[in-house]
């Protein structure tokens, strides 16, 4: 899988990483997985994710992590569509 060449500092790192992290907490507690890790749980690292999304059309408010090939994942762990003028943006 590529990294991200697009971080512009260690700080926008680690709170992507304790994001991740905090949702994969959330996820075991629930018995939503029996994943050990959040890397295991998510399928991909820190390293992997170009941005984080806030908003999707049809599906509201929302944690969606953006890799550098373009997938998006949750913060549930599910992938989602790839069209980027689906996030972060309001319709009208």
């Amino acid at each position: 899988m590529q990294l991200n060449p697009h971080y512009k500092s260690e700080v926008e790192r680690d709170r992507i990483e304790e994001m991740m992290e905090h949702y994969f907490i959330v996820n075991k507690e629930l018995g939503l997985t029996e994943a050990n890790t959040k890397e295991e749980f998510y399928g991909f690292e820190v390293r992997h994710v170009w941005k984080v999304h806030l908003h999707k059309q049809g599906s509201g408010s929302g944690v969606y992590y953006r890799l550098v090939d373009g997938s998006v994942v949750d913060a549930a762990g599910v992938w989602h569509e790839t069209d980027e003028t689906l996030y972060d943006q309001t319709t009208h």
